[in-house]
């Protein structure tokens, strides 16, 4: 159980910290005072650049990825491999951390990103096949439901 928890919490610590953040931040601007707010991909898209938004897609899909596709196997100093836990639980619980992390991190009073491109890192990570079906869905749902502004 300890694996678990351990590895749960390195899943939302990483979860936690945001690309538009740190890029933000080697740029000199707080991308939580630009555009929405918002501390995600779409935010730094809209206020920063097309370039910009593409590293901080890329960073936020990676730590998806790696939360479900390395830490679930990582052996940790102190902490091993426990027999007793599921290798599919501990990588469902890795994944939700690093969403959530994501989503609400401590380090920023819980305010960061949507999640979404967390969510293709953290479906890419886990079965690549399901990664088409995800995109294809969401993309539906925009063309059904087009974005209005207030």
């Amino acid at each position: 159980m300890l694996e678990l928890a351990v590895k749960s919490l390195i899943g939302y610590l990483l979860g936690s910290l945001m690309g538009a953040l740190i890029l933000g931040a080697l740029k000199g601007v707080d991308i939580r005072t630009l555009g929405s707010g918002n501390a995600g991909g779409t935010n730094a898209l809209r206020t920063q650049g097309k370039l910009f938004g593409f590293l901080v897609l890329l960073i936020d899909i990676a730590k998806g990825v790696v939360a479900v596709w390395w830490l679930p196997a990582a052996v940790l100093p102190g902490i091993g491999m426990e027999a007793d836990v599921s290798r599919e639980w501990l990588t469902m619980a890795c994944g939700f951390a690093v969403i959530v992390g994501h989503v609400y991190p401590v380090w920023f009073d819980f305010r960061g990103g949507k999640g979404a491109a967390t969510v293709v890192g953290v479906v890419a990570g886990l079965e690549l096949r399901l990664l088409l079906p995800l995109l294809l869905s969401w993309a539906d749902e925009g063309v059904r439901r087009p974005r209005t502004r207030a």
